[in-house]
Formats: C-alpha cells, structure tokens, sequence
C-alpha cells in the first residue's frame, strides 16, 4: 500500500477473536490495554458488534472537525479485528468474508497456516496482515502490526473527502511529508492527530495529554507573513518564521504597533520541504498557537 498520512489518527477498538482461551489468556496479561482490546471467543457476537460500530463510522467520512471532537463515541469505534485461522464452525476468512462490506480492517493469526498459504488466500480476501500464534513473535510484531493497520482504517475511511481536497491529497501521500510526519509523530508519541488545513497542518495530542500543533505553510505565505512582520515591527524578521499569530490581532482585529512591540514576541524556526516541486515550511509547536478554536 502507498505511504499515506491519515487526515486524522485516533485510539479506536480492536477485536480479538479466538476459541482458546488459554491463548486468550496469555495475549490479556501481555497486551492489556484497558478499553482498547476487546477479547473475545463468540464469533456472532463479534460480528455484530463491529456491524455496530459501523454506524459510528459512517458520521467520520464527511469529516467535520468539531462534530467529530465533540464526539467523544469515536473511541468506541472498532478499526480491526484479529482472528485466529480455526475457529467453530468457520475459519477465519470465512468470518472476514462475513465482514467484506465493513470498514473494519483484518489481521489473521494461526499456529498451523503459514504466511505462504495465507498469501494464496489474500487474492480472494480481504487480509491486512498475518501473525504467527508464538507468543514471542506475536508480542514483537503485534503494536507494530496493529499500528500499521489502523493506518489504512484511517486512509481507506477518508479516501471520498480527500478527492474533494487534491491539494491536501497529494501532500499527505508525498513521501516526503509521510516520512517527516511519521518521524514526527514517533519522536514526540502523539496518540491522537487531526487536520485543520488543506496545507497537511495538524492539530495533536500526547500521550500525556498535551497540546501540540504541526504547522504547515506554503513558500508563498511565509513569504508575504514576513513581508508584514518586518513592516509592522520596523525589523529585518529572518526569511523563513512563523510568528505568534497574537502578535497581530487581538479579538480578530489588527492591533497597534505599540501592543505589538509590547506583546512577548514569539518566533518559531521552520524546515524546508518540498513537495511535488512545490516549497513549504513547517513548524512543530507546544500549546494552542495556530488553531487555537479546537480543543482536544
């Protein structure tokens, strides 16, 4: 699959499905992780409840920010589901094939099928990954894996809003931005994401629960920002900042020139990148500078 940055990444559900419970048991006291993994043995049971999340999903696709925010039923969504290959009555393709209309992303594990075989069976279904049921290698692979997959439950569900947005499409798809992202995103352990702009700009939480902002500007304003900047502050303002959007406006209107020289000026350094022949500067920042009338 193309490298593709999510318009917005989120903690949703994930389905364990599985008959032996001693398995069960030793994948609960190695990945626990309270109200995200749900375990469970009865197939109906599971399907049914990722046919209900469905519902929750089909309000996401349009993507509206503050709805979406204000809505905090998001979590309860279910993104993937991961079955072992033998279970009662059908295996698990035949329980994916159940599932093939849904959203829901598919992760097959077994003791006895191999990942050759299951590559046979991936030209008929619809599989995102495989995992070998050994403990060890399951608990290496398996954060990595599920991350990765909920990747693609993301793109897969925005994949409509972003032909509307082609100027935000092929930003979040430029390997350049996905590979600055990503490392972004890993360096600082952002669990939630969310984009303001058609620019690839983002609103972020921590796993600590603070505010950050990824700031994405064309060459073209940064440019004309700084040609403002340096005539409002009588200054040579370096050629590439942003600036504390409070330093020229207070309550949505233009402030003096003496509140500004009076207001803490803040700069922020950017980076270069380019994307699709085109020049942008970002800028990674703590707090709610940019986009402050989202709250997370």
């Amino acid at each position: 699959m193309e490298s593709f940055v999510p318009v917005c990444f989120f903690k949703t559900k994930v389905e364990v499905l599985d008959d032996d419970q001693d398995w069960l048991s030793a994948f609960d006291l190695v990945f626990s992780d309270k109200g995200r993994i749900e375990i469970s043995s009865d197939t109906e049971l599971v399907i049914q409840r990722i046919k209900e999340s469905e519902k929750l999903i089909d309000s996401l696709s349009e993507y509206n920010l503050p709805k979406i925010l204000n809505n905090n039923d998001r979590y309860n969504i279910i993104s993937v589901i991961v079955s072992d290959f033998v279970m009662p009555g059908c295996d698990g393709i035949e329980i994916f094939d159940k599932l093939e209309h849904t959203w829901v992303r598919k992760i097959l594990m077994s003791a006895f099928v191999n990942y050759t075989s299951v590559c046979s069976f991936r030209k008929l279904y619809s599989i995102d990954s495989f995992l070998s049921k050994d403990i060890i290698m399951f608990g290496n692979k398996f954060k990595e894996i599920l991350s990765s997959v909920s990747y693609k439950f993301f793109v897969s569900i925005f994949s409509k809003y972003l032909q509307n947005h082609k100027n935000l499409s092929n930003i979040l798809s430029n390997n350049n931005f996905f590979e600055t992202f990503d490392k972004l995103v890993c360096n600082n352990d952002i669990v939630e994401f969310y984009s303001v702009d058609d620019n690839g700009s983002y609103i972020m939480k921590s796993a600590e629960g603070k505010r950050c902002e990824f700031v994405m500007l064309d060459e073209q304003t940064v440019i004309h920002n700084n040609k403002i900047f340096a005539e409002v502050l009588n200054n040579v303002v370096p050629e590439y900042i942003f600036m504390h959007p409070l330093m020229l406006r207070n309550n949505d209107e233009l402030i003096t020139e003496k509140a500004i020289a009076n207001e803490n000026s803040r700069f922020f350094e950017t980076t270069k990148i380019v994307i699709d022949d085109q020049i942008y500067y970002y800028s990674f920042n703590e707090g709610s500078f940019f986009f402050k009338n989202f709250q997370l």
